[in-house]
């Protein structure tokens, strides 16, 4: 048995000893950014490869909500992390999947912190990219 299908069957059993429990996979930043690189792997198809082998009631579908916000500041430009706003609209999609009341982001209070955030993929890369923040 390989890593990947001890992990699924590590993951299977789980779910289905712990029903109170759920499970979702973020996609990348990559992803979402809608460039083409070569053999690239469609994380929509194997998210849903996933999905498939896994109790339904338990998922939650957190790659169609980020795909709504895809052309939004989701993801930094220089980090491969999401944003505070893909994380609310993440935290969003998961609090209504579990039938929770979430409070709007307009009920929040934003602070910025930092304006000179340069991310991990800027690092790697040693190119100057556009400053995040």
């Amino acid at each position: 048995m390989d890593k990947v299908d001890k992990s699924m069957s590590q993951l299977i059993k789980f779910l289905q000893n712990t029903p109170n429990a759920y499970f979702g996979i973020i996609p990348t930043s990559v992803e979402m950014s809608g460039v083409s690189y070569p053999n690239k792997l469609n994380q929509q198809d194997f998210i849903n490869d996933i999905y498939e082998q896994l109790p339904t009631e338990q998922l939650l579908n957190i790659y169609d909500e980020l795909y709504r916000h895809k052309d939004e500041d989701i993801y930094y430009n220089t980090d491969h992390h999401w944003t505070t706003l893909g994380a609310y609209y993440a935290y969003e999609n998961i609090g209504n999947a579990l039938e929770l009341d979430i409070p709007k982001r307009a009920e929040y209070t934003t602070t910025v912190v930092k304006n000179d955030f340069t991310g991990t993929t800027q690092a790697k890369l040693n190119i100057n990219l556009s400053e995040d923040t």
